[in-house]
């Protein structure tokens, strides 16, 4: 599955018709052929079975009710993720976000029989630990999806615990596809927040499974963090950031600072958003200085609306936090940014070299084998031809001279023959 799809943008497509197509048009321009060359590799190497190579991801890692889900919803501009009082992600939730232009999209809803007054539809597919993948038997529109995941989640919550309760979590991966006209071309991973604490009716070992299932994705090679923590929370005390520092992800890593607007601190009547200032620019004790820095983003307007603007949120900032919009350090849409340059310096960086190494070793693995098989008949019959009488005669001989020694005992038993010992070996000559 693709990390990154195929840019499919016209050039000429304006920024300002949509404001979550601005969001898709800076992704573009950023990742540029680079993207396209990923994406093509990923498919060319998953024909070939005998050869793995470990593709960029990247996960989203916090503690639970941190706001992650919200905050992929940001970067979809739709909503679409379970949410309630008690948990709401059970088992990693992969976010495929595939962007087509208009015609395309009506080609795509006329190929799948859909109808095209709607500019988003979504697939899932689940992906089980033995291996299993299946795909829904038909598209959703967006405002069945949140249903559907429930639905899907729990049932492989269920099977887990052996059709007994929906509790704990799941290593299954539900993979959400949404194909629209309004997403930027990005995958990302969304886990399971880690629990801090026991919570009743959850099973014992909940907290230890949790960062457990984050910690094994975060340790798998070429894995870049969206690391969430809510805005009012301490940095130092995050389990996921803790886990960013054990695994020494600290160079593929963004923060993100989510609910920006509970982050007001009482002490400063007058700048009531003065730590989250602090925080932003590096100048609190309680932050983690990280080399792509921190981002802060506003979450509540997608809890009471279905649709995500980005103009809403810049426009919140601006007033609230002047002037760090333009400095690269609050909304939405600055995240895509540092994540879509993050991931292009990766793949350039460090997965492109190493990657290259792998495929010419595999190169040179294959060459020899190729010559090991001797010459082409197609390009010298008759060299062929010789080559395998000279092979059938080596067989030939080494069996026969294999044979030569047990043919008096082989007489002698089955066929009540006495027959001479040989004084000289027999030797054949070819």
């Amino acid at each position: 599955m693709s990390l990154v799809n195929r840019q499919r943008l016209s050039p000429s497509s304006p920024l300002k018709t949509n404001p979550v197509e601005a969001l898709h048009v800076k992704l573009t321009k950023q990742a540029g052929h680079l993207i396209e060359a990923l994406d093509r590799v990923r498919m060319e190497v998953g024909k070939d079975t005998s050869f793995s190579v470990d593709f960029p991801q990247i996960i989203v890692a916090g503690e639970e009710k941190t706001g992650k889900s919200t905050l992929l919803e940001r970067i979809a501009g739709l909503k679409f993720f379970p949410r309630d009082i008690g948990i709401c992600t059970r088992m990693p939730m992969k976010l495929v976000l595939k962007h087509l232009d208009s015609e395309e999209m009506r080609r795509f809803c006329k190929s799948h029989n859909l109808d095209d007054s709607q500019n988003a539809y979504c697939r899932l597919k689940f992906e089980g630990t033995d291996g299993t993948t299946v795909w829904s038997e038909k598209f959703y529109k967006i405002e069945e999806v949140e249903a559907e995941v429930r639905m899907h989640m729990d049932s492989a919550v269920k099977r887990k615990n052996g059709g007994k309760s929906v509790t704990g979590i799941t290593e299954d991966i539900l993979s959400i596809d949404i194909t629209s006209t309004n997403v930027p071309n990005l995958t990302l991973i969304d886990l399971p927040g880690i629990f801090s604490v026991q919570k009743d009716g959850e099973p014992d070992d909940m907290p230890e499974a949790t960062k457990r299932l984050v910690d094994k994705y975060m340790s798998q090679p070429h894995t870049m963090v969206l690391v969430v923590v809510p805005a009012h929370h301490p940095i130092r005390n995050s389990q996921a950031v803790k886990l960013v520092l054990n695994n020494r992800k600290e160079p593929y890593t963004i923060g993100v600072l989510t609910m920006a607007d509970r982050a007001i601190d009482p002490r400063f009547p007058n700048d009531p958003y003065r730590g989250l200032k602090e925080t932003l620019l590096g100048q609190s004790h309680h932050s983690i200085p990280l080399p792509h820095g921190w981002v802060a983003v506003r979450n509540l307007d997608m809890e009471v609306n279905d649709h995500y603007n980005p103009t809403f949120e810049s426009s919140w900032f601006e007033e609230n936090l002047p002037g760090f919009l333009d400095k690269g350090h609050v909304s939405s849409e600055v995240l895509i940014s540092k994540l879509s340059s993050m991931l292009c310096k990766y793949v350039e960086k460090t997965w492109l070299p190493g990657t290259k190494q792998a495929i010419a070793a595999k190169i040179a693995e294959t060459k020899k084998s190729i010559g090991d098989l001797g010459t082409d008949p197609a390009s010298n019959p008759q060299a062929f031809f010789s080559q395998v009488m000279k092979r059938f005669a080596e067989v030939l001989k080494e069996r026969v001279t294999s044979l030569i020694p047990r043919i008096p005992q082989y007489v002698k038993t089955h066929l009540d023959v006495r027959v001479p010992t040989l004084e000289q070996p027999l030797t054949l000559n070819w």
